[in-house]
């Protein structure tokens, strides 16, 4: 594994487990990094590779949104601020506990990892936003917006440059999760997000992929929507329950 340059300065690493994409920003003031990964460990050997780009630790880490994979790694990031959408911090405060509990005796997930997850010390960011936030560090603003629900209800997209970090907004080489989604409203969201789709658009999960790509899987999720058999018939079944 080895950080992609996407943009100057603008680097994401993909790691097996899950085929996370996460997303690092180089700035005059220090490293940027989005979302922390799913425990302890993981979260270490994302702060170990992080070293590569900067030897300092992240003045910042941002979560796309709350879910376990992209946050559970958060109270490794002991040196670092913690950026949010308010919703995100309100699901971990709220949430947090038995979400890492449920997970901790889910039969779905090998056992060392269901181990590490109930170890988890849930960290909610500390600093949050309703619909925009900028960080202005050095020479570099990097732009926090959410757009409206879809993923989940507290989904935000970064973009820095012509680079858009998108979240589970997009997800590349597996269907969308649509587990505790808004699938009318997702539409709505990537609709939202299409015009800031400029350069790479780099997702929760997969190959870094460009604005077409976003058109394509937003038609896809309207297609679904409507009852077309686009995904297979577990993923439907989900979009017919949260309808």
């Amino acid at each position: 594994m080895s950080w992609i340059e996407v943009g100057t300065d603008i680097f994401c690493i993909r790691y097996a487990p899950l085929d996370q994409t996460i997303g690092a920003i180089l700035t005059g003031e220090g490293l940027v990094v989005i979302d922390s990964r799913s425990h302890r460990v993981h979260a270490r050997e994302l702060l170990n590779d992080l070293r590569s780009l900067d030897a300092r630790a992240p003045i910042y880490l941002i979560n796309t949104h709350y879910h376990w994979d992209h946050s559970f790694g958060n109270d490794q990031f002991t040196a670092s601020v913690i950026v949010g959408h308010m919703k995100t911090r309100q699901a971990l405060v709220s949430r947090g506990i038995a979400m890492r509990d449920e997970l901790a005796t889910a039969d779905w997930l090998e056992p060392e990892t269901a181990q590490l997850i109930g170890e988890v010390e849930i960290a909610a960011p500390t600093i949050t936003f309703d619909k925009l936030m900028s960080l202005m560090l050095g020479d570099r603003q990097i732009d926090m917006t959410y757009l409206g629900r879809a993923h989940t209800d507290s989904d935000i997209v970064i973009t820095v440059d012509d680079t858009l970090f998108a979240g589970d907004l997009i997800e590349v080489g597996a269907p969308p999760s649509f587990g505790d989604s808004f699938p009318l409203e997702w539409i709505e969201t990537l609709e939202r997000m299409t015009p800031l789709c400029g350069g790479p658009v780099v997702p929760g999960h997969g190959d870094v992929v460009d604005r077409a790509f976003v058109e394509s899987q937003t038609y896809e999720i309207r297609r679904a929507v409507a009852g077309e058999p686009v995904y297979p018939d577990d993923v439907m079944t989900q979009i017919a329950e949260r309808m």
